[in-house]
């Protein structure tokens, strides 16, 4: 999607955002576009980040990109603690299930050994009728002992499973001081999230802590503390940039901005939103403790992880509410109004869904790249009408892994293609899409050393390079 030259320029003089939209693997891809655009000269003022682009975000607010990929980093961690692990409760559910169903299905299992068996027994009588004379059927005799036990042995695992749901809703009936506790809390999600906190906490607090000696934070909101001192204290120096995470509200239906920004552009971001939109959440003073919340609830897939529970700030209209929250990636939420509300001159859209039709991987896979599509198109039909504001989409051409294939890929010849590997095709992408078409062959990274660029002469509008 383009149009013609409308006289408009890149300018490294322009306040600049980056927009980064992902989910799972795609954290390479986003880390390799951040990359090469630090190499091209390009000057990033605000990140704003939706799914796995929150993470980015979250750690490119400090410069510390380098800290998400490559031997040791944060992505090579996650593939070996498995970071979506299915949560107790429904590990011993299925536990019980399948222990059931084995006892039931062991008839047809033992009909299956006497097809075999009998065919060959009878051809044993039939050449050695002494040996076979009397001797009492076994299979006859093995059903008779196992007979009385057989129901009891599919009942039990089940009446086990019954009893440990009725002692859980006991127990949070207690919790709950004898309200009723609701369907989710008794059959909460799937999975939980609980490897994918400890890691980044432990990841971000090396970054965050400063002088502090403890080797882990003492709880989620020190570390939120840490972090947001630690970035406002460093805002406009060179490797610190503001950040803008985001999250459903899913008590209200609504995507809520979680903004960590200089005190001028976060007035007029709370200004310029329109109506309709979320009131965003402002990271400094009293919202300080509740950013390691936001970036979890960023990356919690709803249904699939148990929501996290954020009491908002007061100062803002819901103050002292506690609401839940979850990834946002599927509601095709826009980006751009708001980018251009923290006062950004000109973009860069970095998204890690390829433009082909074919989506491969789990539902929520695909719902996932389904609503970063949808966001896409939204954003550059919303450009589209303003182009006073130049756009620079980046993006892959093919799928190489699905979100949540963070252990790899099998290839040909019994290698595997790791995360690792999208790091380097986003950094190609920027290079291709970005560096070489608007600044020019000589500013290329890969034929010269990175330069701060100049003024460049650029297609005007949202265009997908």
């Amino acid at each position: 999607m383009g149009s013609g030259s409308r006289g408009m320029h890149f300018s490294p003089r322009r306040r600049t955002a980056v927009v980064l939209v992902g989910e799972g693997t795609g954290a390479a891809y986003l880390v390799g576009a951040m990359r090469a655009l630090d190499a091209a000269g390009v000057r990033i003022d605000v990140v704003l980040g939706r799914g796995a682009g929150a993470l980015v975000a979250a750690f490119s607010g400090l410069g510390a990109e380098d800290k998400i990929d490559g031997e040791g980093g944060l992505l090579d961690a996650a593939a070996r603690v498995r970071p979506f692990r299915i949560a107790p409760i429904h590990r011993f559910a299925a536990l019980c299930l399948a222990t059931s169903f084995a006892f039931f299905a062991a008839p047809a299992l033992l009909g299956l050994v006497a097809v075999v068996v009998l065919p060959v027994q009878a051809l044993v009588r039939g050449i050695f009728p002494a040996a076979a004379a009397g001797s009492p059927s076994w299979l006859s005799g093995l059903v008779s002992v196992v007979e009385p036990y057989y129901l009891p042995a599919v009942a039990l695992p089940v009446i086990v499973l019954f009893l440990a749901f009725s002692a859980r809703g006991l127990r949070l009936l207690w919790r709950g001081r004898g309200r009723r506790p609701g369907f989710s809390a008794l059959f909460p999600p799937p999975f939980d999230l609980d490897p994918l906190e400890g890691l980044l906490s432990n990841r971000l607090w090396q970054l965050a802590r400063g002088t502090a000696t403890e080797e882990r934070p003492r709880d989620r909101w020190a570390l939120s503390e840490a972090y947001v001192q630690l970035l406002a204290s460093g805002l406009g120096q060179h490797g610190f940039r503001e950040i803008v995470l985001y999250a459903l509200d899913t008590d209200t239906g609504e995507e809520v901005p979680f903004i960590a920004l200089k005190e001028r552009f976060a007035k007029k971001m709370a200004s310029d939103l329109g109506p309709g939109r979320k009131e965003p959440i402002d990271l400094s003073g009293e919202g300080a403790s509740i950013l390691f919340d936001a970036l979890i609830a960023a990356l919690t897939p709803p249904g699939l992880a148990p929501e996290v529970g954020i009491r908002l700030p007061r100062g803002t209209k819901l103050g002292g509410e506690v609401h839940r929250f979850a990834s946002s990636l599927s509601t095709g939420g826009e980006a751009l109004p708001d980018a251009v509300a923290t006062g950004a001159e000109q973009i860069f859209y970095v998204t890690s869904t390829a433009a082909g039709s074919r989506v491969s991987g789990t539902l929520w896979e695909r719902i996932s790249v389904g609503g970063l599509r949808t966001s896409l198109e939204r954003d550059l039909l919303w450009a589209a009408e303003r182009t006073e504001v130049p756009v620079f989409v980046v993006r892959p051409e093919s799928e190489r892994l699905a979100p949540y294939e963070l252990e790899g890929r099998p290839q040909l010849g019994g290698e595997r293609l790791f995360p690792s590997a999208l790091v380097d095709q986003g950094a190609r992408d920027v290079e291709r899409l970005f560096v070489r078409p608007v600044l020019g062959e000589e500013l290329s990274p890969l034929s010269r050393e990175a330069t701060v660029p100049v003024d460049r002469e650029w297609k005007a509008g949202p265009k997908e390079l």
